[in-house]
């Protein structure tokens, strides 16, 4: 599964680094109320992730890599 709460604390810090960011390269900020809740979830609306992609994308030059965020259970489903 996607490991949003790393994902978050890695690239944004907190919610308030969020909306600044999205601020700044995006039209549609989330409300501030929603994105603590992400962080103290430790996930967040799966139409959020691409965005966030694009915003770092747009602040810091190459695409995000996911993999890191991604868990690694990698079983034979046939065993």
């Amino acid at each position: 599964m996607f490991n949003a709460g790393k994902f978050l604390s890695e690239h944004f810090t907190d919610a308030d680094g969020v909306i600044g960011l999205v601020g700044k390269h995006w039209s549609d900020v989330p409300q501030r109320e929603a994105v603590r809740k992400w962080f103290s979830r430790g996930s967040l609306p799966a139409d959020w992730i691409p965005v966030l992609c694009v915003v770092l994308e747009r602040e810091y030059g190459p695409p995000v890599s996911l993999a890191p965020y991604i868990g690694d259970e990698q079983r034979d489903i046939f065993a």
